[in-house]
């Protein structure tokens, strides 16, 4: 499904914003039609440049360095830049505030960012990213996501174990990792699997690639029931 955002009046007179020449400013608004609804996306600035300015000579790389420098009125940046396990992506702040993604998106499949021992925060210089504490929704803090609820490693690899498709675990994984963030999450897509592995279609043999079904486990979170009227009667079939 397409993506849609927003653009509101209020992006034109932003203050930060208009301190950057207009390219930037056209720059910002095309990364969230890229991004996620998470507003995440994975920072590749020759395909950035590609997706938004491919008639146009502009350096995209001076461009979110500029747009992840802390701003002159608030101090904090309208981006931030960071790797997990050395994977470069980029988080958009303040990304619900301004926008409201489609019910029926995709989930996220950028792993988010979480603490500076598993993160490296970068202004795309390999320099740490000084005065960052806000995260997506403006309140989190990286200090406060120094104690996670959930040790992920160790959780995916019990549900992996229990899974009968070992094949594609590492988009299983990334899957795994952008909806799975509570103890409430993890509880869910232990029914889901327990549902899963009991239904009609794993008895008859039609098991999922495992990428598959960790991006949509949230369907088997209520065990489906077989009837013609039913919306997850097409499982069966």
């Amino acid at each position: 499904m397409s993506r849609i955002r927003y653009l509101k009046p209020d992006f034109f007179k932003d203050e930060d914003l208009i301190e950057h020449p207009f390219w930037i400013r056209l720059l910002y608004a095309g990364l969230w039609n890229l991004a996620d609804r998470e507003g995440r996306l994975e920072d590749r600035p020759k395909r950035i440049k590609i997706e938004l300015f491919p008639y146009d000579k502009v350096d995209i790389e001076k461009g979110l360095i500029a747009l992840a420098t802390n701003k002159r009125l608030s101090n904090r940046p309208f981006i931030v830049r960071y790797k997990v396990d050395g994977e470069p992506y980029i988080q958009i702040l303040s990304w619900h505030k301004h926008q409201k993604p489609h019910h029926t998106e995709r989930q996220s499949t950028i792993p988010p960012l979480t603490t500076p021992l598993e993160t490296e925060i970068t202004n795309g210089d390999g320099k740490g990213h000084e005065g960052m504490t806000e995260l997506s929704n403006g309140e989190l803090t990286v200090k406060e996501q120094k104690k996670p609820q959930l040790n992920i490693n160790q959780c995916f690899a019990k549900l992996w174990n229990k899974y009968p498709s070992k094949i594609g675990k590492k988009e299983a994984e990334r899957h795994f990792r952008a909806s799975v963030k509570t103890e409430e999450h993890y509880s869910k897509i232990n029914i889901a699997l327990e549902n899963y592995l009991k239904s009609e279609r794993v008895s008859k043999g039609f098991v999922q690639n495992a990428k598959t079904w960790f991006n949509d486990w949230e369907t088997w979170v209520e065990k489906p029931i077989k009837t013609k009227d039913d919306k997850y009667a097409k499982l069966f079939d």
